[in-house]
């Protein structure tokens, strides 16, 4: 349903827009909201079949077979060139990669580790860090906020670290970490 409602409301923005532009009438404004519908339900849910097939059976009429089927298509295609997954797919890796930490829980613990403005790990982006063994990276707080710690963020000097390791690695997984640090 949200799929659906997003969809709509897209279609709805650019219609609107396309109507204020003078580039269509008001009369195809259901009609860009239905191909918007099924654009954007193929391309989160790369399903196109499965879009065509729902919006079609919620309109009630075959008139937009085709159009739905070709914009479908493209969404698809579109999502596919750019590398976009599934978005229930997704969802499924990331529950189950919670469940992987679950079992392994009980042995990893998070810690905290300031960047120097001295060492090693000041400017330089994650992912040229080489990194110990058996720790993850899970976040980085930097002036009172929270950042991602995606490869391409550059570390600052009083940034803290909030890794995640095994409980009995902890030790050298600091000790190795200062060495760059």
């Amino acid at each position: 349903m949200p799929i659906l409602t997003l969809g709509a409301l897209i279609g709805l923005i650019a219609g609107k827009l396309m109507i204020m532009c003078n580039l269509i009438s008001a009369l195809y404004l259901p009609n860009i909201i239905i191909f918007s519908l099924a654009g954007y339900f193929a391309c989160i849910s790369k399903a196109p079949f499965t879009a065509v097939i729902l919006i079609t059976e919620m309109v009630g009429s075959l008139s937009h077979l085709l159009p739905l089927a070709f914009i479908s298509l493209v969404a698809y295609l579109m999502v596919d060139i750019l590398g976009g997954a599934p978005i229930y797919e997704s969802l499924s890796k990331r529950i189950d990669l919670k469940h992987e930490l679950k079992h392994i829980d009980s042995r990893l613990v998070s810690f905290e580790f300031l960047v120097s403005p001295l060492g090693e790990l000041n400017n330089k982006e994650v992912r040229e860090i080489r990194w110990p063994q058996n720790v993850i990276l899970i976040k980085v707080l930097r002036n009172n906020s929270e950042l991602l710690a995606k490869g391409d963020l550059i570390l600052k000097p009083k940034d803290r670290l909030i890794l995640l390791a095994p409980v009995e690695d902890i030790a050298e997984i600091k000790h190795e970490l200062s060495v760059l640090n």
